[in-house]
This record gives C-alpha cells, sequence and structure tokens, in this order.
C-alpha cells in the first residue's frame, strides 16, 4: 500500500466515523425532541444543526486543528525548528 492510499483510506475512515456520529446524534435528537424543553416548555434545541454542525464536522476532516498541547512536544519542538531553518534558507516549508 502507497502512503497516498494509505492517506485515502484513513479519510474514508475518518469521514464514515462523521457519518455515524450524524447517525447516533440523528437518534439522540429524536428522543431529546420528545423530551428536552426549557423551564417553560418549550424546547431546548428547535433545530438539529444547533445540536449537531455535520458542514463544520466534515470541515474538521478535511482541515484537522490540533492543539499543540495534545501533541507529542518533542516533535513540536523539531518541527518548529525545521521550519525556522528553512525561512532562513528561503525554502518554502509546506508544513
Amino acid at each position: 500500500m502507497t502512503l497516498n492510499e494509505y492517506n485515502l483510506k484513513m479519510l474514508a475512515f475518518r469521514l464514515r466515523q462523521v457519518d455515524r456520529a450524524f447517525e447516533r446524534r440523528d437518534l439522540a435528537w429524536q428522543f431529546m425532541c420528545v423530551q428536552a424543553t426549557d423551564k417553560d416548555g418549550k424546547l431546548v434545541y428547535r433545530e438539529f444543526d444547533k445540536f449537531f454542525d455535520y458542514e463544520k464536522a466534515i470541515k474538521q476532516v478535511y482541515q484537522p486543528q490540533k492543539d499543540e498541547a495534545h501533541m507529542d512536544q518533542d516533535l513540536v519542538r523539531i518541527a518548529r525548528r525545521l521550519e525556522e531553518y528553512r525561512r532562513k534558507r528561503g525554502v518554502n516549508s509546506g508544513i
């Protein structure tokens, strides 16, 4: 398996995970609609999009935003040094 094939399979896996999350939240939405009301008796979530933003979840798959606090700090330090080295040499980092 090539790296491109692996990356494509991982993308498909992450998209499948978003679809599964959508299905779970859709079911939870249906249960919640029957039960969840505020103190005035009105529905807490009137629209499903406020409960689960499908488009946002898909966007996060294509453009993941990782917090550096959750990353291996040694690798973060190495990536910063590499980026600084490439910037000094005038090479586009592509990272």
